[in-house]
């Protein structure tokens, strides 16, 4: 292996992190009235050796949505009285209230480099039509954004700004940008929240983000890109461009329907698409797991109504399923308000940490953004010298081979030696592949040490590996895999319909009749009574 090592280091780089946020200057807020909100608080300030006294006590009602007389008078109004006091804000207070129901308060600076938020601290704060300007005088353009609803969060991150209007949003004033456009602008706070469907749930975010920053984080990039409107199409794009420069493998969906159950999902670090209104998909398989360090995002108006589910919507299952970092909205956001995936990983391959991103990648505050994390954590995107497994091979030799290094093939190919892992296999066969030497794509098609069928989420590597067989020449062996699978559908119809589905686009490309015949003859069969119930219920 010595030679693979010369050949990575040859090959490897090292990415320039940013400025890591200082523990010491970080905020914990938890709910003093739920002991697991307490808990998780001490646990992130032992883990990320923020002091103490940092962490401030509120009681807080237990719901995920208060009102806004409940915000002002239980949250913002105690928490800037309290930061005031304790000399993280500079500037005044008073008890005097504004008409919005704040206390009043000037603020010139602040050392806050980010509010981390408790598990038990409400979400999400009700439409108030009472705290609303008059909708006869507001401006035809902005009726959209004729609300006060928000989540807590995007509030929160508005603490230095206490005469912000509470309707409509607030523009970020670093939105894409590391500082504000003038000097003695304040910036924002970074907010990051840690919670989820359990209290389990919202420590692993903590654990996860450690053992990744001092481990090293490994896989691909799969990226959902056919949504219903071309503007968040092209930001999915430029994110697939990020990814490919630098050095992952990416998997890109441009079909209407996004990654299903017989896709291809190994060792999903990046996941980013849109647009559906729960999860669905590879995520559903039963024994589904994020790799540690893993972000993802899916773009809906509605992805963080909660998150003390692992089934509903999207935050809360990624958290359930074992995600780092995740980001949403808890109500209506309109596209241009939601955090743009392309401009996240600008932000994290600039070496920001999560939290950062998050803050970098949303055009609005005062609004529905949220983000589920340690605002603390940095994803260690550089390569390293001893890669941590075949994933950092092969990104290794994408990078290689993009710049133009012939022997870039050569690190996959000593690795291979040692696994025969489908991913490296898979990366020699396309390799071959490309240089119309069929007989050595075969070769190591052929060598890979499959996947156990038993467990449905490698269906979709077993699949690709099909396909390699039927584009080299060897129906036969196609067939079995495919065969094989079917029979282990048994009574999982969905599981059965969208692997005949792919049976038959296979079949139909390669020009198989006969087994096109027979999977058309089965799909045909497990479609029939669907359609014609339909039938008659229209009837």
């Amino acid at each position: 292996m010595k030679a693979v090592r010369m050949i990575l280091t040859a090959c490897c780089f090292w990415w320039l992190q940013g400025a890591a946020i200082d523990p010491k200057n970080v905020v914990i807020l938890v709910n003093h009235s739920d002991h697991e909100s307490i808990e998780l608080g001490y646990y992130y300030a032992l883990k990320r050796d923020v002091p103490i006294e940092n962490i401030v006590h509120l009681d807080l009602p237990p719901d995920e949505n208060i009102s806004w007389d409940v915000y002002l008078e239980k949250l913002y109004n105690p928490l800037m009285t309290w930061l005031l006091e304790a000399n993280w804000m500079d500037g005044f207070g008073s008890k005097r209230k504004d008409a919005v129901g704040r206390q009043i308060a000037l603020i010139e600076s602040h050392k806050i480099e980010a509010l981390v938020i408790c598990i038990g601290v409400p979400l999400r704060i009700q439409n108030d039509p009472d705290r609303l300007p008059a909708k006869d005088a507001y401006p035809k353009e902005k009726l959209q954004f004729y609300t006060n609803r928000s989540s807590v969060d995007s509030e929160l991150a508005l603490l230095p700004f206490p005469k912000a209007a509470i309707d409509g949003f607030y523009a970020n004033p670093i939105f894409s940008r590391t500082e504000p456009r003038n000097l003695f602008d304040l910036k924002p706070l970074v907010i990051g929240r840690l919670d989820g469907p359990s209290y389990e749930s919202a420590t692993a975010l903590i654990d996860n983000a450690i053992l990744a920053e001092s481990e090293g984080i490994a896989g691909r990039a799969y990226v959902d890109i056919k949504g219903p409107h071309e503007a968040g199409d092209k930001w999915l794009e430029d994110t697939v461009d990020k990814f490919n420069a630098n050095g992952y493998d990416v998997e890109a969906n441009r079909e209407e329907e996004r990654f299903n159950l017989v896709d291809r999902f190994d060792e999903p670090l990046f996941y980013f698409g849109w647009y559906s209104s729960a999860i669905d998909g590879p995520f559903t398989h039963y024994d589904f797991k994020f790799p540690v360090g893993a972000i993802a995002l899916h773009i809906h108006s509605y992805s963080a109504s909660t998150i003390r589910t692992g089934s509903k919507y999207w935050l809360g299952p990624f958290v359930a399923r074992g995600v780092t970092a995740t980001f949403g909205n808890t109500s209506e956001p309109y596209l241009g308000l939601t955090h743009q995936p392309h401009l996240i990983m600008d932000a994290l391959f600039k070496g920001m940490s999560t939290g950062e991103a998050a803050l970098y990648s949303i055009a609005g505050l005062s609004w529905m953004g949220v983000f589920i994390g340690d605002p603390l954590y940095q994803p260690p995107l550089g390569l390293k010298m001893s890669p941590k497994n075949e994933y950092d091979i092969l990104r290794t030799a994408n990078k290689a081979r993009k710049a133009g290094d012939k022997s870039a093939y050569k690190a996959v190919l000593f690795q291979h030696a040692e696994s025969q892992h489908f991913s490296t296999g898979l990366w020699l066969y396309e390799y071959y592949l490309e240089l119309d030497d069929r007989e050595k794509a075969y070769d190591f098609l052929s060598s890979i040490n499959q996947p156990s069928s038993d467990e449905t989420r490698n269906w979709g590597i077993l699949l690709d590996i099909a396909e390699g067989f039927f584009e080299l020449g060897h129906p036969k062996k196609a067939e079995a895999l495919f065969e094989n699978l079917l029979k282990r559908t048994q009574s999982k119809r969905q599981l059965k319909l969208q692997l005949l589905k792919r049976g038959v686009q296979s079949a139909e490309k390669y020009q198989q009749a006969e087994m096109l015949s027979s999977w058309n003859k089965e799909l045909e069969m497990l479609t029939k009574p669907a359609e014609d119930s339909a039938k008659q219920k229209n009837n």
